[in-house]
Formats: structure tokens, C-alpha cells, sequence
């Protein structure tokens, strides 16, 4: 029986590889093996390849209690507000972002007047959803004045919920740095992958939320650094937008 982490890892690795799939591979695909060295191994009419997914997330200072989270605390209050409605009618645990205007005038005692209307935005847009697949959305029209974007994101198997306000997560960009520490932790068993497939790639994701988004992706130089793997790609989690690396 398979421990509550590993099989939260192994619905995770299903769920991005089955969107690299569709993004990457189409209808290319004759048949894939769920495996453990690599993590697929996929027949296609010309040869079998071996994916290795990896997720890469923003780790969360020691001296942090809510990591990034505790600031812009008027946007905050009404986000907490908002979540508060939203618990009282539904039990799903969603990951929700709002991008606030720069400026907009709202006293404290006023705080319910947003909150119940972006409760029933998020109401609308996750009714009749299944919670038994991932879904995510993001709404940046016909919002009310206070709001310039709301995205949000569901996730079988992971409950808790996290709702903020994105000018308080000041999301880094993903550095060179953190990209190639990434593939060196992989490239070591990536001959024994080998074995097993004539072409490999690797799979870097954004981690599972809370605290795993990134800005931008910055660009990998290889002239001094060198993978065996075939080809790299990075699935963003929102955008759903594959971008290769080598």
C-alpha cells in the first residue's frame, strides 16, 4: 500500500504528464507504461520514450510562519471575508489569486460589499465542476471595479486552500540557478534511463500550490553546462504553456 506522500506524488506526476501529453506528444502516442525509472516510458510509431517529471517549487524561509503571504493587509481582509462566504456555502478547497487595481476607495466597514460579489464570480465558474479532476480558470472581464484578474485552481487529493492577494506574493522569477539544480538532481539516474528508452526528456513543472508559482522562466545557458537528456521542457501551471529549454 502506497504511503499518503507517494501516492499524492504519483497523482501529481500523472496529472502534468497527461498534459505534456496532450501538448507534446497529440496523437502520436501508441501506448504508455506508467514506470518508476524513468517515470513513463511511451511507445510511439517511430521509438519509445522515457519522461521524468520533476517539480520545482519556491521554498519557504525558515523564519516565515505564512511565507509571503501577510502583506497589503486591507486586500487581505477582504479575500479572508470573501474565502469566509465562500466555506459557508461550498466544501471544495480551491487555490484562488486576485489581482486588485492599483488604487480604489473602500472603507473598512465595507469589506462584505466585494467579498459577497467575488464569492459568486467563483461560485459560477466552479459549479457543476467535477472533484475528481484538476481544473483551474481565470476571469479578467466583467469583474467588479475593485478587481483587475481572478485565477484559480483546483487540485484532486490536496486540501488545503489557499486565497491571496497576488500583489502579496511578489512571485520570483524561476532562475538559471534553480532550473539546472533541478536537472543535476535528475541527471545522475538518467543513465539508467537510458536503458530503458532511445530518447529521454524531463519534465520540470511548477510545483502544486501554495507557494509554487513563478513569474518568469529565466534562460538556461548550456555552452558550459551539458544534459544527458534529450530535451527539457517546463509546463507552466495556469497557462498551461510548454517551454523548452534544450
Amino acid at each position: 500500500m502506497k504511503s499518503k506522500k507517494a501516492e499524492e506524488k504519483y497523482i501529481i506526476e500523472n496529472h502534468f504528464f497527461k498534459r505534456f501529453s496532450d501538448l507534446y506528444f497529440r496523437n502520436s502516442i501508441t501506448e504508455t507504461i506508467k514506470a518508476e525509472a524513468p517515470d513513463f516510458l511511451v511507445k510511439t510509431k517511430d521509438n519509445l520514450v522515457g519522461v521524468e517529471v520533476r517539480q520545482i517549487c519556491i521554498e519557504k524561509a525558515t523564519n516565515e510562519k505564512y511565507s509571503l503571504v501577510e502583506k497589503y493587509s486591507f486586500e487581505n481582509q477582504i479575500i479572508e471575508k470573501t474565502q469566509q462566504i465562500f466555506n459557508s456555502r461550498n466544501n471544495i478547497p480551491l487555490n484562488i489569486r486576485f489581482d486588485f487595481v492599483n488604487e480604489f476607495k473602500l472603507s473598512k466597514d465595507q469589506i462584505s460589499i466585494p467579498a459577497i460579489k467575488f464569492c459568486s464570480i467563483i461560485e459560477e465558474h466552479t459549479k457543476n465542476k467535477s472533484l475528481n479532476e484538476h481544473f483551474n480558470f481565470s476571469i479578467e472581464e466583467d469583474l467588479p471595479k475593485e478587481l483587475n484578474k481572478i485565477s484559480g485552481y483546483f487540485f484532486p487529493e490536496i486540501n488545503e486552500s489557499v486565497w491571496y492577494s497576488g500583489k502579496s506574493m511578489f512571485l520570483p522569477n524561476l532562475s538559471q540557478e534553480q532550473i539546472k539544480t533541478a536537472i543535476i538532481d535528475k541527471e545522475k539516474k538518467a543513465p539508467s534511463y537510458r536503458k530503458q528508452a532511445d530518447d529521454l526528456i524531463l519534465l520540470l513543472v511548477e510545483g502544486i500550490p501554495p507557494y509554487s508559482w513563478f513569474d518568469k522562466i529565466e534562460k538556461v545557458n548550456f555552452e558550459n553546462f551539458t544534459s544527458c537528456f534529450d530535451k527539457i521542457f517546463i509546463i507552466r501551471n495556469l497557462s498551461n504553456e510548454l517551454v523548452q529549454i534544450k
